[in-house]
């Protein structure tokens, strides 16, 4: 029996996808059917070879007749309804993340406003994998400019067809993402494409909270996350997963990988509604603990005391932060130690780049570097000599 199939959809099919979801599941490329056909084949369970036709091309005219009929005969070996296996292979481009959530009512729906959160998090949460997977190293708290990689990545993902079933929001992440590399920056060599590489991380640290989440009995909730650091989980990802747990009745995040290239990596962590308390004081920890990057501080640095020869390279600079100004309290290199003495003894405006890092109203700045003297306008310099 030939069942009709939405005719957009299957004119959307990308014949290389399709291949590549066949070779994955045992099919081989056999002989051309005409200018633009290939015959796959694969051996069944009685020992007999099936044969299915594929087209080649989308541009030739018949492409959804012959793909429609290629749906339903897969769908026949594969024994699931036609409108599964079309679903399947629309998506194999697609590593798919889904967020499922709990409190649907009965007809499959949530609040309209509880599912434009729970869209918006879902985007954080894939944000911050890819941030971790974009960086050197892992942070603990991700802020401040964003890396053009993931901006672009970011702007790749698409929202799937929503899913009955306790109302299941899937995002489709582009497996093969990947971005040109900059001119001016070294070409790096990675295993896998930039969006594989975003829903890996997102994988490991989805394993990783529920780890850390039932850990917390035992090491408290700043060394139960912060060992799960190294693992991708950040503040970002702590904060968007424990408001999911909050505005609905627990969620369910799992992923599925492109059918054209799996992975052996389980992704699967189930929330509930008392999980995310700890969530979101573990994301409220780890950003106070977080030094913030790439800071630039401008201000004066306070008389410097000791002579130079005396003097361990420390020094405060009253800086304006976020309106109030704050005493930040910045250790410079040897390099710098002549350069900044000289500054503070002039009471000279300066600048310098690093970490900051906020404990309550204690601020340093950590690995300063850039450190910039502003020049003294002449008029300044005249009232200095006019004061002397």
């Amino acid at each position: 029996m030939v069942f009709h199939l939405d005719h957009q959809l299957v004119q959307a099919l990308s014949p290389l996808a399709v291949a590549g979801y066949l070779r994955q599941n045992g099919w081989e490329a056999s002989n051309p059917y005409g200018s633009y056909g290939r015959i796959f084949r694969r051996m069944n369970e009685a020992g007999e070879n099936d044969e299915i036709l594929i087209s080649t091309s989308q541009e030739v005219s018949d492409y959804a007749t012959v793909m429609s009929v290629f749906v339903n005969d897969l769908a026949e070996i594969e024994g699931r309804p036609p409108s599964e296996v079309l679903e399947d292979l629309t998506l194999t481009s697609f590593d798919v993340v889904k967020l499922r959530a709990a409190d649907a009512d009965d007809i499959g729906s949530i609040s309209l406003d509880t599912s434009i959160d729970l869209h918006q998090q879902a985007r954080e949460i894939l944000i911050a994998a890819a941030n971790v997977a974009a960086a050197p190293q892992p942070r603990a708290y991700w802020q401040g400019r964003q890396f053009q990689l993931v901006n672009a990545y970011a702007d790749s993902l698409r929202v799937g067809q929503t899913q009955r079933g306790s109302f299941v929001v899937p995002i489709l992440s582009p497996w093969q993402f990947s971005m040109p590399a900059d001119n001016n920056q070294p070409l790096l060599s990675f295993e896998h494409p930039f969006g594989r590489r975003s829903t890996r991380v997102l994988a490991e640290a989805l394993k990783a909270t529920r780890q850390a989440i039932d850990a917390v009995m035992v090491d408290g909730v700043k060394v139960a996350f912060s060992r799960a650091v190294k693992a991708g989980v950040s503040a970002n990802l702590c904060r968007a997963l424990g408001r999911i747990a909050s505005i609905t009745d627990g969620v369910h995040v799992s992923l599925q990988w492109s059918t054209t290239k799996p992975e052996r990596l389980v992704a699967d962590l189930r929330l509930h509604r008392d999980d995310a308390s700890v969530l979101l004081e573990a994301s409220r920890i780890m950003t106070e603990i977080s030094p913030i990057p790439d800071t630039k501080i401008t201000g004066i640095i306070q008389e410097i005391k000791s002579r130079l020869d005396a003097w361990d390279g420390v020094a405060i600079i009253l800086a304006n932060i976020d309106g109030a100004l704050r005493k930040v309290r910045v250790g410079f290199t040897d390099e710098q130690r002549e350069r900044v003495f000289a500054a503070g003894n002039e009471k000279s405006y300066v600048s310098v780049f690093g970490e900051l890092k906020i404990s309550g109203r204690q601020m340093e700045l950590l690995n300063s570097r850039d450190f910039f003297v502003y020049p003294i306008e002449e008029d300044d310099e005249d009232a200095s000599e006019q004061e002397h």
